[in-house]
Parts: structure tokens; sequence; C-alpha cells
């Protein structure tokens, strides 16, 4: 299922909620970190649900502070 860059993950169960782009599909609460050199609110720009991996859950969220070129990722299970 495809969805418009636009449309976050509607629901967090189906099989894959990876994505590129649009708006995270928090697993709990959104978790936006601060850039530890600048102290903006980092920007999502993307996500990998451990559903690929045999065996694993959760999903890893990647952020950019595109000022300071700085990258972060977090992470969030049930």
């Amino acid at each position: 299922m495809k969805s418009p860059c636009t449309q976050s993950v509607e629901d967090i169960s189906i099989e894959n909620s990876s994505q590129i782009g649009g708006h995270p599909g928090w697993v709990q609460d959104s978790a936006y970190p601060k850039c530890p050199d600048c102290g903006d609110t980092m920007t999502f720009i993307g996500q990998l649900d451990n559903a690929h991996f045999k065996g694993h859950e959760g999903v890893h969220y990647a952020l950019l502070c595109p000022s300071c070129r700085v990258t972060a990722t977090t992470y969030q299970q049930t």
C-alpha cells in the first residue's frame, strides 16, 4: 500500500510501515529530538519497520537538522 508523501502511516499494525518522507507513524507518542548543535527540532526523513527482519518488532526513525547537517535515529516499539 502506497501513501502520498503528505500522509502519515495510519495504522502501525500494518505489516510494513517503512517510508521515506511524509509524516512519521509513531508507535508511541511523537518524539522529535533536538539538534545537539543548534537546539532546533529535527526534521523527519524516513522510518524503517523492523517487520522486514523476521522475529523483530518496532520502528527506527531517521531525522535531520538541515542547517547543521546533523542526523539522528530514534526507536520505538509496543
